[in-house]
């Protein structure tokens, strides 16, 4: 044996190693250790491995006669092989149904035919009479018929029982086609002491009972296939050209049988390599090998026959010999290489499919276990009670900062509506008022408001209206008023904002209602997410506050002095101007009054009565005219007083406002959120007292699906170790061919 032969056995026996640990897993595992037995063997033997193929087993047997009679015999194993036993397409696959029970799990393979599941003796797949759930025959197990898109075979359960056949823990109603590692339950939809479970198995790759066309060329390192080349392919033929085609099988000898007569060889020579042509244009003529094989086979013999019976077979030996003389031992070598290589295909391909089960099975518990968690009222409370959690305190952290943010704009003097400039507006509406106390005169600031008063008496007119008066009162009392209604308006308006329906409270409140709701563990009055509706404000303004004083005492003279003051001013003004053009030397003063007072003295003389209804006339209007001036300046001067009260007013108000009242109405507020806040925690701490008694129900029927998904990963861990045994074997063997 050659060292590369030795190092290839050394791989197989490595493999036959890997193959033989997992060979309890799969029936394939054993056809392929078979396989690997036969390759070392091969190696062992060290003789190339001449196959004989034949549509026609006398022509084959004939040419086995045929190699038999020369010296071959020491570097050939010669087999021959009928096409016409050959199967033409993969077998069918397999599956089998696996029982769980206490004892070690029992496999039993699925056939064509119909099987029988119950406690009864008589069926195919027994069940133990210690699950009195499963009827006598509680179920069938059939192949189910094919369609024009199935390629294999597959297999149904039909219910024949009184309790019921679960599928993957839903019943099924009639018959059910099954899937690979589909857990099937009799009596209940989960396994318990009194319901079996089977798991079942399906399996594509299997071992072939006989040989196949595909396998041919993997199996041998000559093939000799003996045709009649006037005869059409058979399909078995054709698959057989297609896979030499495919794999490019080298050492591929075509035996023409030639069993014409004498006279007509040549032209039946002709036409037969035609006809051979034909079939596949790719052997070279070197290869074919006119033999009259036939006629071999009925000892008819003539000096023609006999020449090209020596000659064709002389040919053919040398070919063979040719084989041998260059290394046989790397020919053997790199064909079982070749066939090992597939072979480890096909285990990577059961790896992939038990891999492929796997995961399957484990999607299909993690989603059991899913479906569980979201049936469970403790697993939905949890995210519920987390949800809810969350937005309430997303709600009242944004809540308060909203309302922070109201007060900073209710509080900012430059906003139209803040309460510092709408204090500033409803001052300037107050108006002034002189009021008489204890024989002294005041100035009062008074706020007029209109009443509508309905009229009284029993004879009034149907359609008389209402009689409208007009109502005074201090500027105390009506800016206290005023504060009342604009501040609890703004309180009133920023509680409605924290209880909208939408995003407020109501709106939190009746979602967290809706999803509790929903659970079935936990049972909460509707009056607990009832909120408050209103706040109550109006102790804030019914405080003692020390009012500040909305008048000042007022001294005015009367219009009498007011005139003679005018008077005197007026004609001090005239003596000034006098005296001014006397400096000047205009004039004296004297000569100034007799130039002024010579036309009037002249008028009077001359019409005395004219000149007095002038004079009184004009007096008259001056009077007017200084009783207009002191009626202006006597309101001028109420005004300033007025607007120092105002400012007074003003100022306290707006101290008032900011320090006291709006500081009392957002601790009312914050208050009443905070309360709000502690009743949601307290639904919340009720409903998680609720749903404590169903924790250890739910860890309980989550066990064996946990404990089963943990296997799956385990499971998954070795394949994927196997996987990389593999491939190191499979990199190996790579290196070995090259």
């Amino acid at each position: 044996m050659s060292v590369k032969s030795e190092k290839l056995v050394k791989n197989i026996q490595e493999i036959q190693q890997f193959v033989a640990v997992r060979s309890q897993q799969h029936e394939t595992f054993e056809a392929i250790a078979q396989t690997l037995e036969k390759s070392v063997l091969s190696l062992q033997a060290g003789k190339l491995t001449l196959q004989i193929v034949s549509h026609n087993s006398n022509l084959a047997t004939a040419l086995y006669n045929l190699l038999r009679t020369c010296n071959l015999s020491a570097a050939y194993q010669f087999q021959v092989t009928p096409l016409t036993s050959m199967q033409l397409a993969q077998p069918e696959p397999t599956a089998a149904f696996v029982l769980q029970t206490n004892a070690p799990s029992q496999r039993y393979p699925l056939t064509t035919e119909k099987l029988a599941i119950g406690r009864h003796p008589e069926c195919q797949i027994p069940i133990p009479d210690s699950y009195v759930l499963v009827s006598g025959y509680h179920a069938n197990i059939q192949p189910c018929e094919a369609d024009s898109h199935q390629t294999y075979t597959s297999w149904q359960i039909c219910d024949l029982s009184r309790n019921g056949t679960y599928v993957n823990e839903q019943q099924v109603q009639g018959c059910q086609v099954l899937m690979e590692g589909d857990r099937i339950t009799l009596g209940a939809p989960t396994p318990t002491e009194t319901s079996p479970e089977l798991i079942f198995e399906y399996h594509p790759i299997v071992a072939s009972d006989g040989e196949r066309v595909d396998t041919l060329t993997t199996e041998c390192d000559v093939l000799c296939w003996v045709i009649n080349p006037h005869a059409s392919l058979t399909e078995v033929e054709r698959q057989l050209l297609e896979k030499i085609s495919k794999t490019g099988f080298a050492n591929l000898l075509v035996i023409a049988d030639l069993s014409d007569p004498p006279s007509q060889s040549a032209e039946t020579t002709k036409l037969s390599w035609s006809s051979l042509n034909a079939w596949h244009p790719s052997i070279s003529s070197s290869n074919v090998f006119w033999l009259p094989l036939r006629n071999s086979q009925t000892n008819t013999s003539t000096d023609q026959y006999n020449a090209t019976l020596q000659q064709e077979s002389d040919k053919l030996f040398k070919t063979l010999e040719s084989l041998v003389k260059r290394k046989p031992e790397d020919i053997l070598a790199r064909r079982l290489t070749t066939q090992v290589l597939a072979q480890l295909n096909l285990l990577e391909q059961l790896l992939d499919w038990d891999e492929k089960k796997l995961v399957r099975e484990n999607q299909r518990d993690q989603a059991r276990l899913q479906q569980s968690r979201e049936n469970q009222s403790k697993e939905k409370a949890d995210a519920v009670l987390r949800q809810i959690q969350d937005d309430k305190g997303v709600f009242f952290k944004r809540a308060k900062d909203k309302l922070k943010q109201s007060k900073v704009d209710l509080l900012d003097d430059y906003l139209e509506n803040s309460i510092s400039y709408k204090i500033r507006r409803f001052v300037d509406q107050l108006t002034p008022h002189v009021v008489k106390q204890r024989g002294r005169k005041y100035i009062q600031l008074r706020f007029s408001t209109i009443e509508v008063v309905e009229s009284k008496g029993a004879k009034r007119k149907p359609l008389k209206p209402e009689t409208v008066e007009e109502k005074i009162i201090d500027a105390n009392t009506a800016l206290m008023n005023f504060c009342r209604s604009e501040l609890s308006w703004w309180a009133d308006e920023e509680w409605e904002m924290c209880l909208c329906p939408q995003t407020g409270l109501r709106g939190l409140l009746q979602k967290a209602y809706e999803a509790l709701h929903s659970i079935p563990s936990v049972n909460l009055n509707r009056s607990l997410f009832q909120p408050e509706q209103t706040i109550d404000n109006q102790s804030i303004f019914e405080e003692a506050f020390a009012m500040p004083l909305s008048e000042s005492r007022y001294q005015e003279a009367s219009p009498i002095a007011y005139m003679l003051k005018k008077i005197r001013s007026q004609w001090m003004q005239f003596i000034f101007m006098f005296s001014f053009f006397s400096v000047l030397g205009i004039a004296g003063r004297r000569q100034i009054m007799q130039h002024i007072s010579a036309p009037v003295v002249n008028a009077f003389k001359a019409s005395p009565y004219i000149s007095s209804v002038v004079l009184v006339i004009a007096l008259y209007f001056l009077f007017r005219f200084l009783i207009r001036l002191y009626r202006e300046d006597r309101d001028l001067e109420r005004e300033k007083e007025a607007e120092k009260i105002r400012n007074n007013l003003r100022s306290y108000y707006q101290a008032l406002a900011k320090n006291r009242l709006v500081e009392k109405l957002v601790q009312n507020l914050t208050l009443a959120l905070e309360v709000e806040e502690q009743q949601v925690e307290k639904i919340l701490q009720v409903a998680k007292h609720q749903m404590m008694h169903i924790t250890s129900e739910t860890d309980r029927d989550q066990a064996p699906v946990r404990k089963r998904i943990l296997k799956h990963e385990i499971v998954q861990k070795e394949l994927k170790s196997d996987r990389d045994k593999l491939q190191k074997l499979k990199r190996a063997l790579d290196l070995r061919s090259v």
